[in-house]
């Protein structure tokens, strides 16, 4: 008889929580915050407005007791969060199919429901792929359906002075990055190529999204994760933070940002955020292995959309797919752009290390 830890698949047999109601009035004050956190000039909507896309992420806030947190600063427990030991969570990417915009001032409604649940194994252990399906009303109308792709691992990969896999955040408010510095077909499992790719990507830090595309309908995809290419390897920053300037000077959407400390702090705060990676640097650097602040992946993805905001206002999304793939660290001068494509655009954050850091697709209606 083995006296190695059971499958990782094994602790989520038979889990299957039900589906979860919660309600927001949809108050007008979280969007004013994160206008000003953003350095806009004004809120980007008031009472009756419509609420952009991805800015939900500030609604339906979950604030568990300080005691019911982990070493992390994750709640240690959540209806949610599968039965695996010692997880290590990573939020890997999603995909949204729009209606109509939710309104502010307008009650709403969002039922969260297990849509998938995938164990698979590679050469450095197994990863758990779990993806979280939520539906939005308001009025009683259907007006945007989310899926949000989460892999957990059990056991921690990233101790003092280790640099391989760190533990991430997998509520809508944590970030799937870290700071891995060597080549992760080291760690790539042994049977499929898609797997390869999933494996690489969660100790290159890459993410391991399962963002998928979007079919030629619009309609993001529900079912099992999808990886995206296996990249090359993170490396850490040398010199400062954002010493080299992002690239894109030729995409006709550009937005420009240099996040800070401070940034990240009052981000966390609007999104109920409290992964220590993103306000505590001597954790980043002894726990999990990063060289500095890591800045949230839903940070990037609202970046991503806010340069279609900014430069196609009279668009309106109907749909969008995103990954997270990369980590980029507090005071780099990141871009986050692109340009129309198609029926839709190709968003992308890129700083001067590295072209993709996240990248999106969106289809306008």
């Amino acid at each position: 008889m083995s006296g190695g830890p059971p499958p990782i698949g094994a602790y989520a047999a038979g889990w299957r929580p039900g589906p979860v109601t919660a309600l927001d009035p949809l108050p007008a004050g979280p969007v004013a915050a994160l206008s000003a956190v953003l350095d806009l000039p004004g809120p980007v909507a008031t009472d009756g407005g419509e609420l952009p896309p991805l800015w939900h992420w500030l609604y339906f806030l979950d604030w568990p007791a300080g005691r019911e947190l982990g070493p992390d600063g994750h709640p240690a427990h959540g209806h949610f969060l599968p039965p695996v030991p010692d997880r290590q969570r990573m939020w890997a990417g999603g995909r949204c199919a729009i209606t109509a915009p939710l309104r502010l001032g307008e009650p709403a409604e969002r039922i969260a429901s297990l849509a998938e649940v995938t164990a698979r194994r590679g050469r450095s252990g197994e990863l758990l792929f779990v993806t979280e399906r939520r539906e939005f009303r308001q009025g009683g109308r259907l007006c945007l359906v989310e899926w949000q792709d989460i892999v957990y691992r059990s056991g921690r990969g990233a101790r003092s002075g280790e640099r391989g896999a760190s533990s991430q955040g997998a509520s809508p408010h944590g970030a799937p990055q870290d700071a891995a510095s060597r080549d992760p077909s080291q760690d790539a499992p042994q049977d499929a190529s898609q797997d390869a790719s999933q494996e690489s990507a969660f100790r290159a830090g890459a993410g391991a999204t399962s963002a998928g595309g979007t079919p030629r309908d619009g309609t993001p995809r529900e079912g099992p994760p999808v990886a995206p290419p296996a990249g090359a390897p993170v490396s850490a920053p040398e010199g400062p933070p954002g010493a080299g300037e992002p690239p894109g000077a030729g995409e006709p959407w550009r937005l420009a940002l240099r996040p800070g400390p401070a940034l990240l702090f009052r981000f966390s705060a609007l999104t109920a955020n409290a992964h220590r990676i993103h306000y505590d640097a001597d954790y980043c650097r002894d726990e999990e292995g990063h060289p500095g602040l890591v800045v949230h992946g839903p940070l990037l993805a609202l970046l991503m959309l806010d340069a279609v905001r900014r430069h196609a206002p009279e668009r309106r999304v109907r749909s969008l797919a995103y990954r997270l793939r990369r980590p980029v660290y507090a005071g780099e001068a990141l871009t986050a752009g692109g340009g129309p494509a198609g029926e839709g655009a190709l968003l992308r954050v890129a700083t001067g290390r590295e072209p993709r850091h996240a990248t999106a697709e969106v289809r306008f209606a």
